[in-house]
């Protein structure tokens, strides 16, 4: 007798993938040997991840479900990925009709009326500002503009540009009504661009429907340096086992070698965020020049290859990345101590072109581990 044929929804919803990876899955372990421990007489195979993409706000989110997952683990998966794109729709300023570019064109001139989400984006946004000292400052897309990385290219802005872009740079710029949930600039040319923390902030968004929804064990990623784990990626071991590997395990990439991870962390309900400029950079008369800027002076950011930063949410783990590239490895040092919620990794340049120095604070042994010299 031939088998059923599936229903075509659970085609779209990636029941039928499933159901055939837990197959070969367990055809895979039967052949091998020796055999995993079984489980109540069957053959554990929780080491297979199901795996969900969607490219959305210029990268590549994915949600991974261990092979064992509830059954409506996947259906929630794919509704969260999809909310990424209502999210961008009203938060990019890429798009002149989202409410972020209706806010930079209208709200130095009348208050601007924005929905609870980006609200409260910009309120996070303008409190993680102050903790920061200006280090992570959402109000830098004048700087973004005057050197050229709002269209990703890269220019050496003149001295002018320069100081009219710094102006208007500052949260002091920016007032959030509460009462009436409005945003206002204080003055001309303020421009707000949430490419330091949006993205964050939108996979905390859609966590929290995963787990409304009851999903307990999975990672949500974008583009692989914006990272929240929840539960464990192998939720079926035994206690014993489990306490060897809660969690999920995540690579931090080596700055000096592409597509090398140089460490390994292991985050337990936890969220990573790393920043870089390894991908937006420029030369001008032999010095490199990249994306990340010190609101402060208005500058690139120097002296620093990557910041990860592991803290209780993606948008203050994105947002305080950003931040710590700009302090530097004594002041970030010193910001970590004052909160210790708050775990760093700063990779920075070492003797020589090939060396690297790793800068750690309130990272415990044993949630890391070295892979490269």
């Amino acid at each position: 007798m031939s088998k059923p044929s599936r229903h075509r929804r659970d085609f779209i919803l990636g029941r039928s993938a499933i159901s055939a990876a837990r197959e070969k899955a367990d055809e895979i372990l039967e052949a091998s040997a020796p055999p995993p421990p079984a489980e109540n007489g069957r053959v554990t195979a929780d080491h297979f991840l199901l795996e969900f993409s969607h490219r959305a706000m210029a990268c590549d989110f994915q949600v991974l479900l261990p092979q064992d997952t509830i059954p409506e683990g996947p259906e929630w998966a794919l509704e969260a990925l999809d909310y990424l794109e209502e999210l961008e729709d009203r938060w990019s300023v890429y798009r002149e009709h989202s409410s972020m570019s209706l806010v930079n064109r209208c709200a130095s001139d009348r208050p601007v009326p924005v929905d609870e989400d980006l609200f409260s984006l910009l309120r996070l946004g303008t409190q993680l500002s102050e903790r920061t000292g200006g280090a992570f400052d959402m109000t830098s897309g004048p700087l973004t503009k005057a050197w050229g990385f709002f269209r990703q290219s890269g220019e050496m802005p003149d001295e002018q540009k320069l100081r009219h872009a710094i102006e208007t740079v500052g949260t002091q710029w920016v007032d959030l009504d509460e009462s009436n949930r409005t945003v206002s600039y204080r003055k001309p040319g303020v421009d707000i661009n949430l490419g330091g923390i949006g993205k964050g902030y939108a996979i905390d968004l859609c966590v929290e429907r995963l787990s409304w929804n009851g999903l307990g064990d999975y990672l949500f990623h974008g583009g692989l340096s914006s990272v929240v784990a929840r539960g464990n990626r192998h939720p079926n071991r035994e206690p014993e086992d489990q306490q060897c590997s809660a969690g999920w395990k995540v690579g931090v990439l080596h700055p000096v070698w592409p597509g090398k991870r140089l460490l390994e962390v292991r985050l337990d309900n936890e969220a990573l965020g790393t920043s870089g400029t390894s991908r937006q950079h420029f030369y001008h008369q032999g010095k490199r020049y990249g994306h990340i800027f010190d609101p402060r002076t208005g500058k690139p950011a120097e002296g620093v290859y990557s910041s990860t930063v592991i803290a209780p949410t993606a948008a203050e783990a994105d947002a305080l990345a950003t931040a710590l590239y700009v302090m530097g490895p004594e002041e970030s040092k010193k910001f970590c101590e004052a909160n210790t919620e708050i775990a760093m990794i700063m990779i920075t340049p070492g003797r020589t072109r090939q060396d690297i120095e790793i800068h750690t604070c309130n990272l415990p042994e044993d949630k890391w581990v070295r892979l490269m010299d």
